[in-house]
């Protein structure tokens, strides 16, 4: 059984469709208008609209457009106002769903308005209406679908809202899911305006838009990373969720919302969430994609020039399996940059982790780069029968990079002081403990060390006990070793210490330390001699 990909457009809908093996259903009811809409909503008559069932395994669905709403900032009076351009009542073996859809919606806290008006702030609450726990659903998106002419993807029929365009400023990812261009048949599958739908033009809209996302666990401030992994991403029944949104206005006034969320049957009744709910009730392609620049010092200068480095720690999380990810890659048009992550550093059930790295890029602005990262979902689609949709799924996130307009003031290195605290003249199987605690970094901290403690002159050896600062070292065989640290400051600048020689011998006879140097010139002719010296050694 494969899981269902709602479309609820609106600030608020949220639809759970509910389907029969091989009987009848009654067929969704379209009234003329709301007629208990919720505070500052306006009612407007909506089209009827025909939904086809959608079959899915052994079960036939209907779906249908619960509602599309457009929204109007108007920052003189400082008001968010909603405008419903279509609302729907869904009837599942005669019981109404959903009857005052409106009512889901609530603007939590007052609206700010800021930069001249052309940013605004705004937390959005939406809550479950139902009580039964069978109506349970996941991953669920609040898409802001703004008009975006931004091009110059991989794909080339990605658009996406640039710099001047409306656009969401905090996201947790990005999604092609139910843009009004290329999402355009009718009933739950399709993107249906309405009558006052046509702020976002099919021509011009975005085909990928930014969202939030909505789960149990979640505050109006909280970061994707604090989603609650046992839980995944459910939004349980009769609860609500409080985002905030910070969206740019630069493209106009007036956008459009759409929420998204993805449900699939249980397999035990009534079901205890999310336990009984199968894995593909969850979004099939990652749901969390995080890119950290854990070295950035970009930068260019009118007249001065341009250098600097960025690299890219890129992470990506699937509910289903990371065997299910396919292709991972990078764009950053302005570079040129369109490249297949391969250098992976770490993995797990549901994770990777790549590094990227940009060394001495061609600047000619100090315009923040726009960087997108995008993930091949190899376990599922855009459910192309009903949407009309053959694009590969992907998994989306879009990041800006800053670019300084002065030349960075260069980092000061550390200093690693290292010293032994026991004795460095031992016998086979004993121990020597080090210390670099003493290391500093005169503009910064030490984030790291480590070890060389056979002297092969690669580090990253391991330890018996202690610290990374204060290991102890057990040596299981004969020989002289030249033990280095190595410590690394907040800005990734690494120096090495002096080393310590460890004398390891038997039956505490220590062996011998040889110590040899010329004497006389060695830049000779033939024939000529050299005189060396060895009396030192000891």
């Amino acid at each position: 059984m494969s899981r269902y990909r709602f479309l609820l457009l609106a600030f608020v809908c949220i639809f759970w469709a509910i389907g029969c093996s091989g009987g009848g259903t009654n067929a969704p009811v379209f009234p003329d208008g709301d007629t208990n809409p919720a505070p500052g909503v306006k009612p407007i008559t909506a089209e009827p609209i025909e939904a086809s069932p959608i079959h899915v395994g052994d079960s036939m669905n209907a779906r249908v457009p619960l509602g599309l709403y457009s929204l109007i900032a108007n920052p003189d009076a400082g008001t968010l106002e909603i405008e419903v351009a279509r609302t729907a009542q869904m009837h599942l073996n005669g019981v109404p769903l959903l009857e005052n859809a409106q009512q889901l919606l609530t603007l939590a806290g007052p609206v700010s308005f800021s930069n001249g008006g052309k940013q605004l702030d705004v937390d959005v609450k939406i809550a479950h209406p139902e009580t039964n726990t069978f109506f349970t659903v996941f991953d669920v998106h609040g898409v802001l679908i703004s008009n975006g002419t931004m091009g110059g993807w991989n794909d080339v029929e990605l658009r996406i809202a640039g710099a001047d365009e409306t656009r969401l400023l905090n996201p947790d990812g990005a999604t092609r899911w139910w843009n009004p261009k290329e999402f355009t048949n009718l009933g739950m599958f399709g993107y249906t305006p309405g009558k006052l739908g046509g702020y976002i033009s099919s021509e011009t809209a975005a085909t990928l838009n930014n969202y939030k996302t909505f789960a149990d666990g979640l505050s109006a401030m909280s970061e994707l990373s604090e989603l609650d992994p046992l839980l995944r991403g459910m939004f349980s029944t009769n609860s609500y969720c409080i985002r905030h949104y910070a969206i740019y206005l630069g493209g106009g006034l007036q956008f459009n919302y759409a929420v998204d969320a993805s449900w699939a049957p249980p397999t035990n009744t009534p079901p205890t969430p999310p336990d009984d709910f199968p894995a593909l009730a969850n979004m099939t392609e990652p749901y969390r994609i995080d890119v950290e620049e854990w070295i950035n010092t970009l930068w260019f200068e009118q007249w001065e020039g341009y250098g600097g480095n960025v690299f890219y720690y890129i992470t990506v999380y699937d509910w289903q399996d990371n065997a299910t990810m396919g292709t991972v890659r990078i764009e950053i048009p302005t570079l040129g940059i369109d490249d297949i992550l391969w250098d992976l550093k770490d993995e797990g059930p549901n994770f990777k982790k790549y590094e990227y790295r940009i060394v001495m890029p061609i600047l000619d602005a100090n315009d923040d780069l726009d960087v997108l990262i995008s993930v091949d979902s190899t376990n599922g689609s855009y459910q192309t029968p009903a949407t009309g949709v053959s694009k590969q799924l992907r998994a989306y996130m879009l990041h800006s990079t800053e670019v300084s307009d002065d030349d960075p003031v260069f980092n000061q290195i550390p200093t690693c002081i290292m010293y032994a605290t026991t004795a460095t003249e031992i016998l086979k199987d004993e121990t020597v403990s080090f210390n670099a605690a003493d290391s500093y970094d005169p503009d910064g901290a030490i984030i790291g060390y480590e070890w060389d403690f056979n002297g092969d002159g690669y580090f990253g050896d391991a330890w018996g006990s202690g610290t990374a600062a204060s290991p102890t070292k057990k040596y299981t065989e004969f020989g002289n070793y030249m033990v280095r640290c190595q410590v690394e400051d907040n800005n990734h600048a690494k120096v090495t210490s002096d080393p310590i020689l460890v004398n390891v011998t038997a039956n505490g006879n220590l062996m011998p330390f040889s110590i040899a140097e010329a004497t006389t010139d060695t830049d000779i002719m033939s024939d000529e001699t050299v005189s060396f010296d060895a009396s030192d050694s000891y």
